[in-house]
Formats: structure tokens, C-alpha cells, sequence
């Protein structure tokens, strides 16, 4: 009888700790199992799973399908965006009060241009490494090694942190207050934080899922943080801050595999910088060139297979066809119908 008194709490213990690791292990995972709902429920599906806040410019009443289980939050978010042929990205909102903030953000929300206000966000185009997994890390864990810029500014460090994470940083543009003291090196989400408080200011973390640039906010704002090159929607990319954000990139893979992905990336700099002056039939018939290189293919492969095991079939027929309509279009020397953005 002693024996089994002792037993029993012993065995309690291990059925609560067993139960606190199953739904430790599994929180922040999402489970959606949707035929042709509105994306607004989705939305908040997400959102509740994941602890998050995701805004959307996208229509609330978007039938969308969808079925994941247990998957981490980006897994969900690429899924999402693939099916919806949009965008996402981890966006930080600076501002003096939280009043400035909901402003600015009902203004994204609606998919107006925010005046005033500045977008700082540098795009990660093709660093080495950065794009091989087939699951995409938290943006928020992303780590920012912080380096004190030149002028010790809200603006200037928010500047270095869109050189060296995966997140959008939005600032109305005359507020730039004084940093006293360097917020300290650490994931992007705590630093973040750091960083506004030292700015005696707030901000907010969301995700927002629109069909713009590459994972951003749709404010028409700066990108690449400072002036330099225009894309065609007008925004304006350093290629210096692309530069150093690539470079950022490889810094965060193992040190075995660092020296290979910068060499990589210099080499495949030193071909598209030596295309610059090329005539436009030269210029085209390298850039075919490259891409037909068996790395290269593969590597296209592989993220196209990936985006295409998340929609659905009828998405899958129609970028085929859209696929091939714009290659007949090439052959034909005929420009072809730009493709909706995803």
C-alpha cells in the first residue's frame, strides 16, 4: 500500500509532463482544413494558431482551399500565398504612440499609399544558401548582429537592420529621434523592441499578405533604404544594400559552407556587372546562357516543384498554360503578358 502511494503522484507527474510536452511541442503549429472558404476566416485561423497578427490587402471573401497539418507558421504562410497568388512578409511599424501606428496601418489594410511615412527593406535576391530549404525559417528569429551606424539614429539603425534581416521596417519620415544606446545584438522580434523603447517610441509586428513587391507593405515607400536604381513600380534598390544584405545572409550559414556561398555570390556579381554595357542581343543571348547551366536549372526546378506541391490543380494547369503562352510569345520575338506576381 506505502509502495503504491508513492507511486501514484510519481505516476500524475509523468502524465501531466507528458501532456505539457505534447502541446508544448505542438504550439505555433497550424492545422487549416478549408474547401473554398473566405480568406478572411483563414486569415484569423492563422492568426490564432500562430500567435500573430497577419494583415491583408488582398478581398476578405476570396474562396480559398487549403489543407495543412501541424505545419510551422512560414510552411502556412507560403501555402497560403501560393494558393492566393500573393506575397508575405514580417513587417516592424515604428511610431511615436500606438495611435500613429493603427493609422498607418489601417492605411495598409486598405491599400492606400501611406503619406508620410517610409518603407525601409532591402529584397534577397538569390544569395547562396539563402533559399535551399524547403521550409522557410521564422523571419522573427532572424538574427540582426548590430553594428552602430554613422548617425546614431532611429532611422539609421532601422536602415542597418534592413541590410541584415527578413523584415520590412515603416517610419514616418520625420520622426528620426536620437539612439543613445546600441539596442544589442539578437533576434529581430526582441531587438526589435530594444530598439523602440530607446527611440521612446512604440511598434508593432505583423505579417502582411498582399500582392506588391516581394513580401511587403503595399505604402509605396523606399526600398533598399536610400536612393539608387528605380524598378519598374518605381521603388528604388541600392545595390550596395542588396550587396550587403546578400552578404548578411551568408554570414548566418554554417562556417564550413560560408567561403563556397560568398564565392559563389561574387562570381555570379561579377557576371551580371560584366553584362552592363553589352548590346541588347548579347545581353540576352548570355542571359540564356546562364540560365540554362545545369545548376542553375536544377535549382529552378526544385523552387518551382516546391510552389507547385502547394497549390492546387487547377493553379497548376493555369501557370502551365500561362507558361507556355509566354514561351511561344519569346520564340515568336513578340514580348510577353507580364504574370501576376505571387
Amino acid at each position: 500500500m506505502l509502495r503504491l502511494r508513492v507511486l501514484l503522484p510519481l505516476l500524475v507527474v509523468l502524465v501531466l509532463a507528458n501532456v505539457a510536452w505534447i502541446v508544448w511541442s505542438r504550439w505555433g503549429l497550424i492545422t487549416v482544413h478549408a474547401e473554398d472558404r473566405p480568406l478572411s476566416e483563414i486569415i484569423r485561423s492563422i492568426e490564432k494558431q500562430g500567435g500573430i497578427r497577419l494583415l491583408s490587402t488582398l478581398d476578405p471573401a476570396t474562396p480559398v482551399k487549403m489543407n495543412v497539418t501541424r505545419v510551422p507558421l512560414t510552411e502556412a504562410l507560403e501555402s497560403l500565398a501560393a494558393l492566393t497568388d500573393s506575397r508575405w512578409r514580417l513587417t516592424y511599424v515604428f511610431g511615436q504612440n500606438k495611435g500613429e501606428i493603427a493609422t498607418a496601418v489601417s492605411g495598409f489594410e486598405a491599400g492606400q499609399k501611406t503619406e508620410g511615412w517610409k518603407m525601409i527593406y532591402v529584397p534577397l535576391y538569390g544569395a547562396p544558401g539563402a533559399d535551399t530549404e524547403e521550409i522557410q525559417p521564422d523571419p522573427r528569429r532572424d538574427l540582426w548582429t548590430v553594428k552602430a551606424p554613422k548617425e546614431a539614429t532611429l532611422q539609421a539603425y532601422l536602415n542597418e537592420a534592413g541590410r541584415s534581416v527578413s523584415a520590412a521596417f515603416t517610419v514616418p519620415e520625420a520622426w528620426n529621434p536620437a539612439i543613445g544606446k546600441p539596442p544589442g545584438s539578437g533576434e529581430i522580434t526582441k531587438v526589435a523592441a530594444r530598439l523602440a523603447s530607446a527611440a521612446g517610441g512604440k511598434y508593432e509586428e505583423l505579417f502582411v499578405l498582399d500582392r506588391g513587391g516581394r513580401r511587403g507593405p503595399p505604402d509605396g515607400g523606399e526600398s533598399g533604404g536610400g536612393d539608387g536604381p528605380r524598378s519598374s513600380g518605381g521603388r528604388s534598390f541600392d545595390p550596395a544594400a542588396i550587396e550587403q544584405r546578400a552578404l548578411a545572409e551568408i554570414e548566418k550559414l554554417p562556417p564550413e559552407k560560408q567561403a563556397a556561398a560568398k564565392q559563389e555570390f561574387m562570381d555570379r556579381k561579377a557576371f551580371f556587372t560584366s553584362m552592363a554595357d553589352l548590346p541588347p542581343e548579347e545581353r540576352r543571348a548570355r542571359m540564356e546562357e546562364y540560365f540554362n547551366r545545369p545548376e542553375i536549372q536544377e535549382r529552378m526546378e526544385e523552387r518551382m516543384a516546391r510552389d507547385d506541391a502547394r497549390r492546387t490543380p487547377e493553379q497548376r494547369v493555369q501557370r502551365f498554360k500561362k507558361y507556355n503562352e509566354r514561351k511561344a510569345a519569346i520564340q515568336a520575338g513578340q514580348a510577353p503578358k507580364p504574370s501576376a506576381p505571387r
